[in-house]
Order: structure tokens, then C-alpha cells, then sequence
């Protein structure tokens, strides 16, 4: 009996251990905050001149985040320079898509209102649990 407790406990630790590896240790966010903020912009920006669904589509996404007009008009404006700047970043080798997102975060903070731009990052944040970091394939996937 006492064998098998051994066995049934050791069992029990071995597997506790290799479910936690697959787990992040506490503390540590897989998703940097500005790689979360350009993927949030590069999925919401539409064109400065969007088309009626376009314009809906990005309501739609903006609305849980509960903006003040005069932020959702910001917000909305730099949208719409990020996606320019980030299709020519994604044509241009040296330029950063990072750079992009920064300079776009950048520009929300100097004139959203400050309750306005927490509000953003506390959506942006919340939205992280849904965003993964996947590893640069090797030479011997490609």
C-alpha cells in the first residue's frame, strides 16, 4: 500500500511539473505592451476615407472601450496614420513596424484626454489574453 502511495504521489508531482512548463512563470507578460498596442491598431485602423462598412466595422470595435468623442476623433484620426505609416514600413525593410506603433502610442498620449488614453491601455491590456507570441520559424521549417 505504501509503495503504491509513493508511486501515486510521485505520479502526481511529475505531472504537476510538466503541465507548469507550458505555463509562463508569474509575473511575466509573453506579449510586450507595444507589440499588444500594434496589433490592436493594426487590426481596428481603416483608411482615411473609409467606406460605410469599414466605418462600422471600426465603431464596432472601438465602442467597449467607451471613449469620449473628442478621444474616439483622436483615437480614430491616428488610426488612420498608422495604417498609411505601417504599409510603408511593411514595404521598407529598415523601417520598424514596432516604430510605427510607438510613434503612433506616441502621439495618443500627447492628445488624448489622460482618463481617455487609460482607458485605451486598460482595453489594449485586457485584450492581451487573446494575443500569443509564436516563435521566428528556423531555417530547417522553412
Amino acid at each position: 500500500m505504501r509503495a503504491l502511495f509513493y508511486f501515486v504521489f510521485g505520479f502526481g508531482l511529475s505531472w504537476t511539473a510538466f503541465a507548469q512548463q507550458a505555463t509562463p512563470p508569474s509575473g511575466v507578460d509573453p506579449v510586450p505592451d507595444y507589440v499588444a498596442f500594434r496589433l490592436f491598431f493594426a487590426a481596428v485602423a481603416e483608411s482615411s476615407s473609409p467606406s460605410p462598412a469599414e466605418a462600422l466595422r471600426q465603431e464596432s470595435r472601438l465602442k467597449p472601450i467607451q471613449l469620449a468623442m473628442a478621444d474616439k476623433a483622436v483615437l480614430v484620426g491616428a488610426l488612420s496614420t498608422f495604417k498609411t505609416n505601417f504599409a510603408n514600413a511593411r514595404l521598407t525593410p529598415a523601417k520598424s513596424l514596432n516604430a510605427v506603433a510607438e510613434t503612433t502610442l506616441a502621439e495618443l498620449i500627447a492628445r488624448m484626454s489622460p482618463e481617455g488614453f487609460q482607458k485605451l491601455y486598460a482595453y489594449v491590456r485586457m485584450q492581451k489574453r487573446y494575443m500569443g507570441v509564436v516563435p521566428a520559424a528556423t531555417k530547417a521549417t522553412q
